[in-house]
């Protein structure tokens, strides 16, 4: 959802970005309640399950099922190519001079990884297939997948297990 939060969206409040540690990271909420009693409070019951709905919402528009069962080791910081696509795009959009990319670049990276998802060198045991599918689907379906990422962002709850 990082896409929706950082970059699909025209939202003002982009404070959940400035806060990431980089591109897929999370940072997790402090318990700790600052003196203007601004921090996040526990997620409720019913806020659970709209957040719950929303995440199934997005899997089922955004074809995850289908990509899940190609998953079998979960590890957010190994998707081969895709992490090189979203460093750039995220790069491309917050820093100075793009941080050095173009958006023809960045796109080359993620029309790469639909047919070599990762390095050789790779010994991580990426999920070869899931890489490739998934930058296949972004790189042909961009708009229904970002729709698809806001429409279920709009509708998780700002509490932390959302976040």
């Amino acid at each position: 959802l990082d896409c929706t939060l950082c970059s699909c969206t025209d939202r003002g409040d982009k404070l959940v970005c400035n806060k990431k540690d980089g591109p897929g990271s999370v940072v997790p909420p402090s318990d700790k309640r600052d003196n203007d009693n601004s921090a996040p409070k526990k997620c409720s019951g019913a806020e659970t399950m709209k957040g719950a709905k929303a995440v199934m919402d997005f899997s089922e528009c955004a074809k995850m099922d289908d990509i899940g069962v190609m998953v079998i080791d979960f590890d957010q910081s190994n998707f081969g190519q895709l992490d090189q696509f979203e460093t750039c795009a995220h790069e491309y959009a917050q820093k100075d001079k793009h941080g050095g990319h173009t958006a023809l670049g960045c796109m080359q990276i993620l029309l790469n990884a639909m047919t070599n998802p990762v390095a050789p060198d790779n010994d991580k045991n990426p999920p070869l297939e899931a890489i490739s599918a998934l930058a296949k689907d972004l790189y042909q379906n961009a708009e229904s997948f970002c729709d698809c990422a806001k429409k279920s962002s709009d509708n998780c709850p700002l509490c932390p297990s959302f976040m």
